[in-house]
């Protein structure tokens, strides 16, 4: 392959490499945006992340289409192969991660009632503050394609399983101990707020799984 065109194919992996992390951060702010509402409801923050849902779905069709004209356009080798299977796949998993941060948004937007310790629940502010350290160790290790952070995406997202299973516990107490109704709404739907950390986790953790595989070839 002559000079020139593999200059060329690299610049296009690095290009698509720089556009699905820009993706990443916009996605990891979108989080951060997301904890502020459960510290703080405002709905400047909603209409903020309900806008930015539509440009993620756009930026992620465009990182699509990137890497199907770049498989078109070459042939790479196994390596490169792997680099552009796990860029398609990243991205569609950053954008499904945009989805549950916007359905989290709009659960605690729609909620009538807050439980009254809404805003100084640890519990379930210690879940999202550790979804959103696992998403960004997850970003760092596609990044610098580390095989120790891609194994510390896994350690973390097995606290955040920890952290969701008290969330539960605390809850369920709280809609048992509960006897108004719009109450017993307010502590289910933190559940299902809660649920959606623990799914932002899982995904995570496949984009390190993704990038495990790039590094050793290997699918487990």
């Amino acid at each position: 392959m002559e000079k020139h065109i593999v200059s060329n194919y690299d610049a296009d992996l690095n290009s698509c490499k720089s556009m699905i992390i820009e993706m990443g951060i916009q996605i990891e702010k979108n989080l951060f945006d997301l904890i502020e509402m459960i510290e703080l409801p405002r709905k400047e923050i909603f209409d903020n992340l309900l806008k930015n849902e539509a440009s993620q779905n756009t930026r992620e069709k465009k990182i699509r289409l990137f890497v199907l004209n770049t498989l078109n356009k070459r042939q790479p080798m196994a390596d490169d192969l792997r680099n552009i299977i796990i860029a398609l796949k990243i991205s569609g998993i950053l954008e499904r991660i945009n989805d549950h941060i916007t359905n989290a948004a709009k659960k605690i937007h729609n909620l009538e009632v807050l439980p009254k310790d809404f805003a100084s629940n640890n519990s379930v502010k210690m879940l999202a503050k550790a979804t959103l350290q696992n998403l960004s160790t997850a970003l760092k290790a596609y990044e610098q394609f580390s095989a120790d952070l891609s194994k510390q995406v896994q350690v973390e997202d097995e606290s955040i399983n920890k952290l969701f299973k008290k969330v539960f516990e605390e809850n369920s107490i709280n809609i048992k101990n509960s006897k108004k109704e719009e109450e017993i709404d307010s502590y289910i739907s933190m559940l299902f707020i809660a649920k959606e950390f623990e799914r932002i986790g899982d995904l995570s953790k496949n984009i390190g799984k993704e990038v495990k595989y790039y590094i050793s070839g290997k699918i487990k």
